[in-house]
């Protein structure tokens, strides 16, 4: 399979996650994530209590939270 930067999404909260971002073409922090993680990601997502991955993925493929 060929994966390329294009199609790649990202998402972490700690220094381990540094290299992960930077190899990605959407890469978001979580709001809560450590300082140096923010200084490299291209966005911020909700914090992680805050269901910020679900967020960002459903905003992204255009889905909306129905209230179930």
């Amino acid at each position: 399979m060929d994966l390329f930067e294009a199609n790649v999404m990202a998402f972490g909260d700690g220094d381990n996650d540094i290299e992960l971002l930077r190899m990605s073409s959407h890469s978001y922090a979580m709001e809560n994530a450590s300082p140096a993680l923010l200084q490299v990601a291209d966005q911020i997502a909700p914090h992680h209590k805050d269901q910020g991955v679900l967020t960002i993925l459903e905003d992204y493929l255009g889905y909306r939270k129905k209230g179930w």
